[in-house]
Order: C-alpha cells, then sequence, then structure tokens
C-alpha cells in the first residue's frame, strides 16, 4: 500500500524531532551536569531551545535570549546545504575544490591509507627533494604514486623542520599530529612527546585515511600569543540572498593553550578572542567544559601576551580575500572558514566547516543581534 502523503510528512516530521531530542539529550549529558544550575533554571533554559551550558556561557535573561542561535536552531541550521556538507567536511575533497586557488593552502603531499602513502600525481604538491632525483621507490599505479609512509615522512624530515598529519575526517581538533626530527639522535617528536625510530614507526602504522600536509608558519603576532599551537581565525561568512553575495557574520581569534596544545580548539581548552570590524582583538574567554567553567583574559594566562587590543595586521585585505573564497560556491551559503595568519594581511586555509558551532562566538556577541545573520537562518527555517 502506497503512503499517504500527509501521514509521511507527519512520521518523518516526528522521526526528525526525535533525532534533535536525542542530540540534545547527548549534549546535556555530556556537559549539563557539570554546570551547577537549579532546576528552574534548566527548564526556563529547556524551554527557550537551550541546553544548560548556555547559563554558563552565554548571558541569557528574557529580554535578550530571542537574540542568541539557541541550541535547538543550531541543530536544526545543521541540514543548511545538506548534499554539499560531506565535500566540505573531507579534508581532501576541500582541498581539491579549491586547488584554483592555490595561493591560499597549504601543500598537500598524500593519503595515508594501508601503510602507505599515495601521491595523486601531479594533482597535489611535491616537495622541492621529490621533484628532483629521490631515493625513494614509489609503486606507480598509473597516477598514483605509493610510497612507505615512514620512508617518505623520514625523507621529508631530514629536509623540512615540521610535518602536519590530521585525518581526512576530524573535527574540533582531535587526531591532529605535528611531526619532526631530530637529525642528530635520530629521535622524533609527535605532537613535543619524544619516540624512538621504531616507536615512530609503530606510532605512523597506527595512521589510516590522514593526509600529510605542510606545516605553515603562523604571522608573528600570532605567535607571540601563544607560540606552541598553531593559532587560526574563525571567520563565518552567511549568503545574503537579496545581494546574492556573502558577508561575514562574525570572526573570533582562537588562541592555544597549556590544555590546548598543540591545537587551538576552544572546546578543548583554547581561547576565544572576538575580531572587532577594525581587526582588534577583544579579552579572550576560556571555557573549561569538564570544570564547569569559563575565564576571561585581558593577557594570556600562559604567556602573559596581551590578548585584549591586539591589532590584526592588514584586516581589510584579509576580510575581501574571505570574501572572495566564499563566493567561489554559493552550494555553502554558511561557514566557518579556520585560517591561519602568515604575515601582513596573508594566511592559509586549514580548513572549513559547514557546520561550525557557534559557542565560541555567541560567547561575545550572540549572532541573531545582527539583522543579516537573522534574515539568513529565518530563510531556512531554523528559527
Amino acid at each position: 500500500m502506497a503512503e499517504h502523503p500527509l501521514l509521511a510528512k507527519l512520521y518523518h516530521g516526528a522521526d526528525d524531532q526525535l533525532s534533535l531530542f536525542a542530540r540534545l539529550l547527548k549534549y546535556e549529558l555530556k556537559w549539563g551536569r557539570a554546570i551547577d544550575v537549579s532546576l528552574k533554571r534548566r527548564l526556563w533554559l529547556w524551554r527557550r531551545g537551550f541546553t544548560s551550558e548556555s547559563d554558563l556561557l552565554f548571558d541569557i535573561d528574557e529580554t535578550n535570549a530571542y537574540e542568541f542561535l539557541s541550541t535547538v536552531q543550531q541543530e536544526r541550521s545543521m541540514d543548511i546545504a545538506n548534499n554539499w556538507t560531506p565535500t566540505a567536511s573531507n579534508k581532501l575533497t576541500s582541498h581539491l575544490l579549491y586547488s584554483s586557488v592555490p595561493e591560499y593552502l597549504p601543500d598537500l603531499y598524500g593519503l595515508i591509507e594501508n601503510g602507505m602513502l599515495k601521491r595523486m600525481s601531479p594533482i597535489l604538491d611535491a616537495p622541492a627533494w621529490q621533484q628532483q632525483e629521490s631515493a625513494l621507490t614509489a609503486t606507480d599505479g598509473g597516477q598514483v604514486q605509493q610510497f612507505g609512509t615512514f620512508e617518505w615522512i623520514d625523507t621529508y624530515l631530514d629536509e623540512q623542520n615540521a610535518l602536519v598529519l590530521k585525518p581526512v575526517y576530524g573535527r574540533a581538533g582531535n587526531g591532529i599530529f605535528v611531526c619532526r626530527k631530530d637529525a642528530d639522535s635520530n629521535r622524533y617528536e609527535v605532537n613535543g612527546e619524544q619516540k624512538t625510530q621504531r616507536e615512530f614507526i609503530t606510532f605512523l602504522e597506527g595512521l589510516d585515511e590522514y593526509l600529510a600536509t605542510e606545516f605553515i608558519e603562523q604571522a608573528d603576532y600570532t605567535e607571540q600569543l601563544f607560540p606552541d599551537a598553531s593559532n587560526t581565525l574563525r571567520v563565518m561568512t552567511f549568503w545574503d540572498y537579496e545581494t546574492d553575495e556573502p558577508f561575514i557574520g562574525a570572526a573570533v581569534q582562537r588562541i592555544g593553550s597549556f590544555e590546548s596544545a598543540p591545537t587551538d580548539n576552544w572546546s578543548n581548552g583554547g581561547i576565544s578572542a572576538e575580531v572587532t570590524e577594525d581587526g582588534t582583538l577583544s579579552r579572550g574567554a576560556q571555557w573549561l567544559s569538564s570544570a564547569g567553567d569559563v575565564r576571561w583574559f585581558d593577557t594570556h594566562p600562559d604567556t602573559g601576551s596581551q590578548i585584549a587590543g591586539t591589532s590584526i595586521p592588514n584586516w581589510s585585505t584579509m576580510r575581501e580575500q574571505i570574501l572572495e573564497l566564499a563566493s567561489l560556491y554559493p552550494y555553502f551559503p554558511k561557514v566557518g572558514w579556520d585560517i591561519l595568519p602568515t604575515g601582513d594581511g596573508t594566511f592559509k586555509l586549514i580548513e572549513l566547516n559547514p557546520r561550525a558551532g557557534t559557542r565560541s562566538i555567541q560567547i561575545h556577541t550572540p549572532l541573531l543581534r545582527d539583522p543579516r545573520i537573522r534574515q539568513f537562518y529565518d530563510h531556512h527555517d531554523c528559527l
């Protein structure tokens, strides 16, 4: 018997609501239990679509609750451009998608899979030593060259300071490794941890579906903030359907800490500072989720470097370049761009996140206070 259209709509609508409820319950169990808040306040938050950690992160009351993108609204927005999300979430395909603008991309050398580093030559970048005659022997499978993972990386580290290994699929900075080699002692370093050659080989053997990418030297101002992490900017762009072009809705400077190193990820203890229109940083916010605590800093708690009032060199140029990237693919109407400043108005695109979270942004300013952002979410039936 054919399914009645109305019944199908009701069924799938209920199914979506159950899925949404399950995700919110997961968040509540993960973070809410550490929050010291009364049951009455929790119920108040739940009725307005917020989970309990929102009480810690945001200054919400009856007068401004509508200005914040709630947890429920954030979850509804995850399905925007859903067909294109897998393309952007895959770090290999997203890199190839923007290969027409290589000046914004770090070099991508190959894919680690089944104990081999595979290079789709000439699509991927080759380091200088491999462009010349090399002692490495490749298994040539047509357009794909395959090298032993350790042999290739060991040769690379003989020539370069560091190599970044990151999963094809990954979020929140998890599973990212910065590898180095001390040629004098023939010892290796992974995220600051010393390893013998045997230990390093064993470590590499445990990796699968990992990308080998260039280590980017960051700009002086981010290096001074915290030198033990690559301190990226998270820039949120949205599509304006009236003008048919993207706009920047919010931006934060992410700063690593002893809690988050070697990444700057906010949910792992990194610091978030809002970027104002003229490129000046606000004071920094650090969320220690396991302790149920938010801390605010004018200066970095680990390095003592000034955060509040620091200026991003040539921020106006960077804004124009980000909008240029955002305009290339309208299929991604909402993107969180993770970019690493490298100099005066220059940067490298580390990754793009079509399902980017908003906590590290809204802890500074509620998103829906901007009429253009509210109109965007309303256009997609998320409010």
